[in-house]
């Protein structure tokens, strides 16, 4: 019921659950090993992330890891395999992850900052993008959303007659209430 023309199909609203129940002994397997060697361990839909507090840990992690992931039939796609130490900034399923915050990072807030000036000087148009990277910022990382916030009311004050005021800056005011 799940399959389009003999695949399951990306994106789909069953993906989630799918990807859950195909997984769940891999998880229990990889907490197994994870666990006591104080390694943490998450999923999110086909994206694994360990964090240990050294760079050795992870390393060793890796390797018996992924006979896990073999074993249970599953390949490791090595391209998106990456290693951090503790100095390297950490993006994972695309936000920045630290170990007191999670953002959107400065490269994503400052493509967002040149979308909405485009918005509101007449170079795009694209306000169902603006307006859903910002729901999505708000509901990761109030702080950039903030200044983006006051961005955009620096843009409805120096573009008063663009359009982007008329959906734009109010879809914003009422995400606040």
């Amino acid at each position: 019921m799940c399959v389009y023309k003999g695949c399951l199909p990306q994106g789909a609203p069953t993906s989630p659950k799918l990807a859950n129940l195909i997984c769940a002994k891999l998880d229990a397997r990889i907490h197994g090993y994870a666990g006591p060697k104080d390694i943490v361990y998450t999923r999110y839909a086909d994206d694994i992330t360990l964090s240990a507090k050294s760079l050795q840990k992870e390393e060793k992690a890796k390797a018996f890891i992924g006979t896990i992931i073999a074993d249970e039939g599953l390949k490791i796609n090595r391209t998106k395999t990456k290693l951090f130490g503790t100095t390297r900034q950490k993006k994972i399923t695309g936000l920045v992850v630290s170990h007191n915050s999670v953002g959107i990072g400065r490269e994503n807030l400052r493509e967002l900052r040149a979308k909405i000036h485009h918005l509101f000087t007449g170079r795009s148009c694209e306000y169902s993008h603006i307006n859903g990277y910002l729901a999505f910022t708000y509901g990761v990382d109030k702080k950039s959303y903030n200044k983006l916030h006051k961005f955009i009311g620096t843009m409805a004050s120096k573009y008063p007659s663009s359009d982007a005021n008329n959906y734009v800056h109010q879809k914003v005011k009422k995400e606040e209430s």
